[in-house]
């Protein structure tokens, strides 16, 4: 008897170091996510929000007057997103220059998470 309860003991004790760890990782990850969005966001709003707008709906008088599409509705893939910021497109300039790979896909993702 006295095995068993200090088996159940032991076992207790690493299912809650367990508990605890997966605890810290899971805030960890999920602070880690919240700061990649906010970076994204931040790359967005200087590089795209003055034409497309904060919301993505083009709605700013830059957007109207070049007849932006709505992000937040367009279709386009992630790859073809990519394409436009990268190479530009029309009256929208290329970013190629002045981002760099990673902060272009950053962007991407951002851009594809503003669809409803």
């Amino acid at each position: 008897m006295k095995k068993v309860l200090k088996l159940s003991v032991a076992i207790i004790a690493i299912l809650s170091g367990l508990l605890m760890v997966w605890a810290k990782t899971t805030k960890v990850e999920a602070n880690s996510a919240k700061a990649i969005i906010e970076s994204n966001s931040k790359l967005y709003n200087s590089n795209c929000a003055r034409c497309h707008g904060a919301d993505g709906k083009g709605n700013t008088q830059l957007g109207q007057e070049m007849g932006i599409p709505d992000l937040t509705t367009s279709r386009m893939s992630s790859a073809r997103v990519k394409q436009v910021i990268a190479k530009g497109d029309g009256d929208m300039p290329a970013f190629s220059k002045k981002l760099k790979a990673a902060q272009i896909t950053s962007v991407t993702n951002y851009v594809r998470a503003l669809r409803r």
